[in-house]
């Protein structure tokens, strides 16, 4: 819907419009998954993690097992610190996507910015690579996730082929 729309390119500052336009859309359409993607990306940026949970719980229940809903869901989450749970909705969400490289790069980005399961994170960044050598994004994440792990060298490496491919 076009209030969707509207919010998703405002101006970061603008975000009292952000979340009018969203509850406009909720009014119109409440059950639409895309609207309520929508409102949980709004409300996590808000702060108001319990309510984007519950716009995101709402989603899968329309679109059970989808791996983008259920690694945004791990990271709501997490913001929330419910790490058990962040942790179950990341390992449903990697069982459907182990060729898809753009997923597995979402999922390796997801828990390293939480800061959680970082092995496993870099499995996923790996997983991502072997699909697609050349993914500047996977090779950023991998970057990401090397300094977590306090591999400077192998880091500094990932960020300079990341950079090599998207300067």
């Amino acid at each position: 819907n076009h209030y969707v729309m509207r919010a998703t390119i405002r101006e970061k500052s603008d975000a009292a419009g952000r979340r009018a336009d969203i509850e406009k859309a909720l009014a119109l359409q409440p059950n639409s998954t895309r609207t309520l993607i929508a409102a949980a990306a709004a409300e996590n940026e808000a702060g108001v993690h319990a309510q984007a949970l519950v716009h995101l719980d709402k989603a899968l229940a329309q679109r059970s097992g989808d791996p983008g809903l259920l690694i945004e869901r791990g990271t709501t989450l997490a913001r929330m610190g419910r790490t058990s749970d962040a942790l179950q909705d990341f390992a449903k969400a990697r069982t459907s996507i182990a060729g898809d490289a753009v997923m597995l790069n979402q999922l390796c980005w997801a828990k390293g910015t939480m800061n959680l399961s970082i092995e496993s994170a870099l499995e996923d960044c790996n997983a991502a690579l072997a699909l697609r050598p050349e993914f500047a994004a996977a090779l950023d994440s991998r970057g990401f996730i090397e300094l977590r792990l306090g591999q400077l060298d192998k880091a500094i490496a990932s960020y300079d082929a990341a950079l090599k491919l998207a300067p």
